[in-house]
């Protein structure tokens, strides 16, 4: 009761414009001087720090209420790694990583790479294909156009030394890879015939001419053997009709057969060269029937 009596007695004896001070039981309070403005209005007194108070030892010291309170950080208590197992046990299975464990970076996230071989089934096996319709080697094109040029000659009782020049036309067709069809036109030169004649006046004189034979087979077939290489060795057979036109006996038809066999050799893809010998025989009655001939030829194929 008298600590409070002091302190209101205190208080009532500060004047105006000077803070409060606490003033310990049982002591006088300090004198407080003013000191006026240079303005003539005179400033509060400066507060003196007066001795903290001391308690009574018979009395309880009054409260005091703090200002601020400031914050108190609590502490977590410190992470413990956890007990190993004393035995072994099975192995879980692993756990993918979250998308939220990956830091974000602003990026959308990169799709995980397929694994290669899926849970797809396997394609079928490709259906065989026919070993005829496979091409091997240089062979381009299923049709091809011709140039020959030919030596032909005549057999016994034919000159042996005569030699007639030729040339001739060919076009086929390959549906398969190891045969074709064609038809060729050709032209030579087929006798030489000499005979002596009247002149107007009636003088007799030698008169030599040739004889042209012109064969048309319009039909043949020609059986390929396909290699790898540019080589391909071929043989034919072809039958047509043959027309005659003799020097001095009017012009006369026949039927005709021809065989040939040769090789080609693949220039380029659609380019060959091919070297051919041939016999072909006239249905006729006389013996100069039979011609055999040699043939260099260029076909173009498409």
């Amino acid at each position: 009761m008298s600590i409070g009596l002091a302190l209101a007695a205190a208080v009532a004896s500060v004047p105006v414009g000077v803070a409060p001070t606490s003033v310990a039981a049982g002591e006088p309070a300090a004198a407080l001087t003013t000191t006026p403005a240079p303005g003539g209005v005179a400033e509060p007194p400066a507060a003196t720090a007066l001795p903290a108070a001391t308690p009574a030892p018979d009395s309880a010291a009054a409260p005091e209420v703090p200002a601020t309170v400031a914050p108190v950080a609590v502490e977590s208590p410190p992470a413990t790694a956890a007990p190993a197992p004393s035995s072994p046990g099975p192995t879980p299975d692993a756990v993918p990583a979250s998308a939220d464990a990956t830091p974000s970076t602003g990026e959308a996230p990169a799709e995980p790479p397929e694994a290669v071989g899926s849970d797809e089934p396997p394609l079928p096996p490709a259906p065989p294909r026919a070993t005829g319709r496979i091409r091997s080697g240089g062979y381009t094109g299923v049709g091809w156009f011709a140039l020959r040029f030919a030596l032909e000659g005549g057999l016994l009782p034919a000159g042996r030394r005569t030699l007639s020049a030729g040339i001739g036309f060919e076009g086929g067709w390959r549906p398969h890879r190891v045969f074709g069809v064609l038809t060729r036109f050709a032209s030579w030169g087929s006798t030489v015939e000499q005979r002596v004649v009247q002149d107007d006046a009636g003088d007799p004189i030698a008169v030599r001419d040739a004889g042209i034979l012109n064969g048309w087979d319009v039909l043949g077939m020609r059986l390929f053997v396909p290699l790898r290489g540019r080589i391909e060795p071929s043989a034919d057979v072809s039958s047509g009709f043959a027309v005659e036109r003799r020097p001095f006996d009017p012009r006369r038809t026949w039927a005709t057969v021809r065989i040939g066999a040769g090789v080609g050799v693949w220039l380029a893809r659609t380019v060959t060269l091919r070297l051919e010998a041939s016999w072909r025989l006239l249905a006729r009655r006389s013996e100069l029937r039979h011609y055999v001939g040699g043939t260099l030829g260029f076909s173009v194929h498409f």
